[in-house]
């Protein structure tokens, strides 16, 4: 309420909620709302997130972070690759919609491999997981890679133009709808990595923007633990 009532130029706030209070307490008509489940959810599609070669692997690599209780990113790291590449062919393909994302990552990995081997031959990096003969890690690889993706199963209906990164630079030198990010408590495990996705690339794309004294950006997270480890929140802490 304090945030709200101030008089800057531009100010930004995001929520990051898991009970909904601040949205009972602070939601005001024409603020913004990113929740599969209500029915006033931004329409937005991962792909949206991508705009040059290089977010390819910020986006891999935000939404396969290794959680913290194993030391081996070997099955997180992997995913990310399988997953980059298969971004890869489908935006060559003109396959942008949530919807192909999910099932082309719910394929097997034989139709996987073939769609591989139609890309050019430096995006075929990630080859290399699909041919290993070790059954056991191409298992463990393709549960990490397609349990990622389980939030699109609530979002294949929801594609829309809405950017995180386009929100946080957006509209300079006047105040933005806030926006509020609901991870509800009873499906947080399969939200997780999209809500961690997020907040990352908004924090990233904040810490990019050029320094201004008429700007203010703030994240207001709720419940830190329900995200994946953030290196993101680290450096802007250190702003």
């Amino acid at each position: 309420a304090q945030i709200s009532g101030r008089k800057m130029q531009e100010e930004k706030m995001i929520f990051y909620d898991v009970k909904g209070e601040f949205i009972s307490k602070q939601f005001q008509p024409g603020d913004l709302i990113f929740s599969p489940f209500d029915a006033r959810c931004l329409r937005w599609s991962l792909m949206n997130e991508i705009e040059i070669p290089p977010d390819l692997d910020v986006i891999a690599k935000s939404l396969y972070i290794n959680p913290g209780n194993t030391n081996n990113d070997y099955f997180y790291d992997t995913a990310a690759d399988i997953f980059r590449t298969g971004i890869v062919y489908l935006r060559r393909e003109g396959r942008t919609k949530n919807r192909d994302i999910l099932n082309f990552f719910s394929g097997s990995m034989e139709e996987i491999k073939a769609a591989f081997m139609t890309l050019p031959l430096e995006e075929r990096g990630a080859l290399k997981h699909i041919d290993k003969k070790d059954a056991n890690s191409s298992a463990t690889v393709i549960s990490v890679l397609q349990g990622r993706l389980e939030f699109l199963r609530a979002m294949v209906e929801l594609d829309g133009d809405f950017s995180f990164r386009k929100y946080i630079r957006g509209n300079r030198g006047k105040r933005q709808p806030k926006l509020f990010i609901l991870n509800i408590d009873q499906y947080e495990k399969v939200f997780k990595p999209i809500m961690t996705l997020a907040i990352d690339v908004m924090i990233r794309e904040a810490l990019s923007l050029p320094d201004s004294a008429t700007r203010r950006i703030w994240f207001i997270i709720d419940e830190l633990g329900t995200l994946f480890k953030l290196d993101s929140l680290i450096k802007l802490e250190r702003v």
